[in-house]
């Protein structure tokens, strides 16, 4: 869960074109993939003692255990829940051809392309809106060293506070220059890096960030949904007076959040003892509860 989407994504699709079909042909007619079992078409185009090259074909949308992937959610969003009742909205297929080494039996390449087309935008169900994402992979050779090093520095969370400092600065100037038009964008990309950050480098940049422009970090971290952005709200709101009625609403607001995170529900106990009213500890007790 803690893993950025696009590495996921590539993972998803290392397994789902490593989804090697038996030899045994009467096997295939439902498959495990990383959509759940999929009713799976079988065709066998070259034979020598084994089925040699083979493709299978497979409707995802179809498939009993398929889930949409789920991103971090505003708590100020009003609907929430609706990740399976969009993707219903979006009709999936794969093509995948394997060919296999006769005297190894084992496989030798498998190249996969997957199909999403948008519905209500489409013709005939064929034609419209469609994204396309292919698999290619080889076996080069077998080696008996095995070099298990690789370089994740692209998927290390940000350290570095003035990442977030500098489009916060840009984004605060736009009202200065003429280049209103790249607010939408600039927002998105502050909000984007925020989710990013791992709490220490965030609650280190807090106190620079909210003397830059305290009404953009507000909105940026409510609009967030990560679990150090929440924390960091609520870190926020202890700096207020004790008798500000803003903490009792954003509390409150945070209660109702689905699934919260042990991080949340610490720092709600936290302000609960920053502050003793019922709308906190009414809050914190339905996250706990949930």
């Amino acid at each position: 869960d803690d893993e950025p989407v696009h590495i996921l994504n590539i993972k998803r699709g290392l397994i789902s074109a490593l989804a090697v079909p038996v030899l045994e042909e009467d096997r295939n007619r439902r498959m495990p993939t990383i959509y759940g079992m999929c009713k799976t078409g079988y065709t066998v185009n070259a034979r020598e003692d084994i089925a040699t090259d083979v493709t299978l074909n497979r409707d995802l949308s179809k498939c009993d255990n398929f889930r949409p992937v789920k991103d971090h959610t505003s708590p100020l969003a009003l609907i929430t829940g609706l990740h399976y009742p969009l993707a219903q909205l979006i009709k999936s297929s794969q093509t995948c051809n394997y060919k296999f080494d006769n005297a190894q039996k084992h496989m030798t390449s498998a190249f996969c392309t997957e199909n999403h087309m948008l519905v209500p935008f489409s013709y005939k169900g064929q034609y419209g809106v469609t994204n396309v994402g292919k698999q290619v992979l080889t076996l080069v050779g077998v080696s008996v060293h095995n070099d298990r090093i690789f370089d994740i520095d692209s998927v290390h969370p940000i350290k570095d506070k003035e990442v977030m400092l500098s489009v916060l600065r840009e984004l605060a100037g736009l009202s200065e220059t003429n280049n209103g038009h790249n607010r939408a964008h600039l927002a998105h990309k502050l909000i984007a890096t925020i989710r990013k950050m791992n709490s220490e480098s965030l609650n280190t940049a807090l106190p620079e960030a909210l003397e830059i422009s305290r009404s953009l970090v507000y909105q940026a971290l409510f609009q967030c949904g990560t679990p150090e952005c929440t924390s960091s709200i609520l870190q926020v709101l202890r700096t207020f007076d004790r008798s500000s009625l803003e903490i009792d609403a954003a509390v409150y607001a945070m209660g109702m959040v689905p699934n919260p995170s042990r991080d949340l529900v610490e720092e709600m106990l936290k302000t609960a003892k920053y502050k003793n009213s019922k709308p906190i500890y009414y809050a914190l007790s339905n996250a706990v509860r949930r």
